[in-house]
């Protein structure tokens, strides 16, 4: 019985969605059209398939360049770029991450900032150093770690902070560093509960659980599973 709302609610997200998406196909203005596209991919949540939210994401990406501003360029970027993390090989969200980094000159990110509250350069980092690790490139990979953490610690947003964290976090994961992992993991938790960020919080749960399971403590389960259940 508890299912059928959520199915139900499921449904209406989808139409709502689907309609948004039809509206926004009509709209000619180039900057109105990056605005309606970008609003519609952030509100592209896990009902929509991977391939879905790439296929999106390049949309706003074109509408971004008929703008012919840097700023929407760099969120269309970004908006390839996490479709891409999720749908495609490392090696192309590797490239998308460096032509991030090469076109975020410090007044673009500033207004990036400030009008989408996204920040370019800690979302192409994360992303980077996972690919540079997959690709073998540990080195480089430790050092995006390192300037990411300190120019996002830097910056005092939290939530730049919890999400670079987490990144940060997978590495150590697949360098099967269990310390590093509960250290970073518990340094999210205690930002999202002092900021209302649940979804760094859940996904810091299961890095915080596995680290206690790879050195030893079975409980740690628990924690996996709550973070699961929660994300």
């Amino acid at each position: 019985p508890d299912t059928f709302p959520a199915a139900t609610q499921v449904h209406e997200d989808l139409a709502a969605f689907a309609r948004a998406h039809a509206l926004g196909a009509q709209v000619d203005d180039p900057e109105l059209r990056f605005r309606t596209l970008f609003g519609i991919w952030g509100g592209a949540g896990s009902e929509q398939t991977h391939d879905r939210v790439q296929e999106l994401g390049l949309q706003v990406l074109e509408a971004a360049q008929r703008t012919g501003r840097p700023v929407h360029l760099l969120i269309g970027q970004n908006c390839c770029l996490v479709g891409s993390f999720w749908g495609r090989p490392l090696r192309e969200t590797r490239a998308l991450a460096e032509a991030m980094i090469a076109n975020c000159k410090p007044e673009v990110r500033l207004e990036c900032l400030r009008d989408f509250g996204e920040d370019p350069l800690v979302n192409a980092r994360n992303y980077l150093l996972l690919g540079l690790w997959i690709a073998g490139h540990a080195e480089r990979a430790q050092a995006v770690c390192r300037e990411l953490l300190e120019d996002a610690r830097a910056g005092g947003f939290a939530n730049a902070i919890c999400y670079s964290l987490v990144f940060t976090s997978m590495l150590h994961f697949l360098r099967r560093d269990p310390q590093q992992v509960a250290a970073m993991a518990a340094e999210t938790i205690d930002l999202c509960q002092r900021n209302g960020l649940q979804v760094w919080h859940d996904i810091a749960d299961v890095m915080a659980g596995w680290a206690r399971v790879a050195q030893g403590d079975v409980s740690g389960m628990a924690d996996i599973e709550r973070g699961v259940a929660g994300n």
